[in-house]
C-alpha cells in the first residue's frame, strides 16, 4: 500500500469475514449446525456427516444475508412439516445446551426467548432473529477453539494505511459483536 502515490484516498473501507479475517471454514460449520437444528430437528453437536448438507447450503447461497439464508432454512423445515410453534420449542431447548463462555454470550442467551414477547415482532421473524442470534453464538465458540488468523499481507496493509493517518473502516453482514469479538 502505498497512499503517497495517489492523495485523494481518505479512508479505507473494508469487509471482515473472508477478507481480512480467514473465516470461511467456521461459517460451514455454523451453516452445518444451523441445517442440523432447524431443518433436521438435531438436539447433540451435529456429527461432520450431519453438517454436510449444511455446508453444501452455504456454498449455494454464498453472498446471501445470514438472516435471509436462516428464513430458507426455516422454510425448509416448514416444508417437512415443522410449525413455527414447534421451530420455536425446539429453537429454546437448543439453547439451553448452550454454556455461555462470557457474559455477553449469557446476554445474548438471556435475550433469545424475550425476542417472542416482544410487541409487532412475528413468529416467523422472531424466529430468523432467534436462530441468527444462536448462530452467533456458534460462530464465537467456534473461532475460540478454531483462532481464524488474518489472511497474508493484511497486517502490513493496515500498518501502511496507519503510517499515513488513513482511517480504517470495517463493514460486515454479520452481527456487531461477531465484529467486535474478531477485532
Amino acid at each position: 500500500v502505498n497512499p503517497s502515490a495517489d492523495p485523494k484516498i481518505r479512508a479505507a473501507l473494508f469487509d471482515l469475514d473472508g477478507t481480512l479475517v480467514d473465516t470461511l471454514g467456521i461459517g460451514g460449520l455454523v451453516h452445518g449446525y444451523l441445517y442440523h437444528y432447524i431443518v433436521n430437528d438435531g438436539l447433540e453437536e451435529p456429527t461432520e456427516e450431519e453438517m454436510r448438507p449444511g455446508k453444501e447450503f452455504l456454498n449455494r447461497t454464498m453472498g446471501t444475508l445470514i438472516l435471509k439464508q436462516i428464513q430458507m432454512l426455516l422454510q425448509m423445515a416448514r416444508d417437512n412439516g415443522k410449525s413455527d410453534e414447534a421451530l420455536r420449542d425446539h429453537l429454546i431447548q437448543i439453547l439451553s445446551r448452550i454454556e455461555p463462555l462470557s457474559q455477553a454470550e449469557r446476554d445474548l442467551l438471556e435475550r433469545i426467548p424475550q425476542i417472542f414477547s416482544e410487541p409487532g415482532l412475528s413468529l416467523p421473524d422472531g424466529l430468523a432473529q432467534g436462530y441468527a442470534t444462536m448462530a452467533l453464538l456458534v460462530q464465537i465458540h467456534e473461532a475460540k477453539r478454531r483462532n481464524p488468523q488474518l489472511f497474508n499481507g493484511v497486517r502490513r496493509t493496515l500498518e501502511r494505511l496507519k503510517e499515513f493517518n488513513i482511517p480504517v473502516f470495517l463493514a460486515t453482514g454479520n452481527m456487531r459483536l461477531w465484529a467486535e469479538f474478531l477485532v
